[in-house]
């Protein structure tokens, strides 16, 4: 209760002002300060830094900040899944970070079943809709990172094993908007459905997420 106030402003003050594009390359410690307190904001499950965490993936691409944070999102757990789904949604934050959103989602659907509608619904409103002749209804001028988006968001339901959402990933298979270097054909994505994934499909035991 003491020091949380404290990391909160570091955290609160760093972000906002960005700092690390100033000074991220020089060797001084001081600069990581917004590392540290973040995971320990993160190990206390501060809901008071949850906030800054997405605001920080809406704003910026990926990159040494994000990648210390990946994986701890789902952390909170329910409590994140409102603030997440707006970040999947929004269109002008950058393709990464609600790429970044749409995995968390999907592990907290997971180890928190009761949030699992809800997840899988915000997943499916993301893929494009399917025109009267079957298929998907994309924008001439769409921006070409959607490709990865859309990807990710196939692969999440998929291990979901979500029939609801097939159609919609078997047109973007067919019209080469699945990236198959990181799915594999649509016969992977079949087998996903079927349940009949690799390890790395796996999701692990929902305890895991509730670790430290």
């Amino acid at each position: 209760e003491e020091i949380t106030p404290a990391l909160l402003a570091i955290l609160r003050t760093d972000v906002i002002a960005d700092t690390r594009e100033q000074h991220w390359g020089q060797d001084d410690p001081r600069w990581y300060r917004m590392i540290h307190a973040g995971l320990l904001l993160f190990h206390f499950r501060n809901e008071d830094a949850l906030p800054l965490f997405v605001r920080e993936y809406r704003q910026s691409s990926l990159d040494y900040f994000n990648e210390w944070f990946t994986d701890k999102l789902r952390l909170y757990g329910p409590t994140a899944v409102e603030p997440l789904i707006d970040l999947l949604h929004n269109e002008d934050t950058n393709v990464w970070g609600r790429i970044e959103a749409g995995g968390e989602l999907s592990h907290i659907g997971w180890a928190h079943p009761e949030t699992r509608d809800e997840v899988l619904a915000a997943l499916r409103a993301v893929l494009p809709p399917l025109a009267d002749d079957g298929t998907p209804d994309i924008a001439d001028d769409v921006d070409d990172d959607l490709f990865h988006l859309w990807t990710t968001v196939a692969y999440q339901l998929s291990r979901h094993q979500d029939e609801e959402s097939r159609a919609q990933i078997e047109a973007l298979f067919e019209h080469d908007w699945i990236d198959t270097m990181y799915f594999g054909d649509v016969d992977a994505y079949r087998r996903l459905l079927r349940g009949e994934g690799s390890a790395r499909a796996t999701f692990r035991p929902p305890s895991s997420y509730q670790s430290s």
